[in-house]
C-alpha cells in the first residue's frame, strides 16, 4: 500500500458524506415547502438559492484569494 492511500481514503469519504447530505438536503426541503403549501415558484428558488450560492461563492473565493493569499 502506497502511503498516501488512508489520507486520500478519508478525502473521499468525506466528499461521499457531502454528497449524500447535500442530496437529502436538495431532496427534503422541496418535499417540506410543498406540504406547507407554497408557490411552487417559492419552493423552486429556495432550491435553486444553494446552487446560486454556490456559484457566487466559488467565484467569491478566486478574488479573496488572490487578494489575502492562499496560505496565511
Amino acid at each position: 500500500m502506497s502511503t498516501y492511500t488512508r489520507p486520500v481514503m478519508l478525502l473521499l469519504c468525506g466528499l461521499l458524506l457531502l454528497t449524500l447530505a447535500i442530496a437529502v438536503l436538495n431532496t427534503l426541503v422541496p418535499l417540506w415547502l410543498a406540504q406547507a403549501n407554497l408557490p411552487t415558484w417559492q419552493v423552486g428558488m429556495v432550491s435553486s438559492s444553494y446552487f446560486t450560492g454556490n456559484l457566487v461563492g466559488t467565484l467569491f473565493t478566486g478574488y479573496l484569494i488572490k487578494r489575502i493569499g492562499f496560505n496565511r
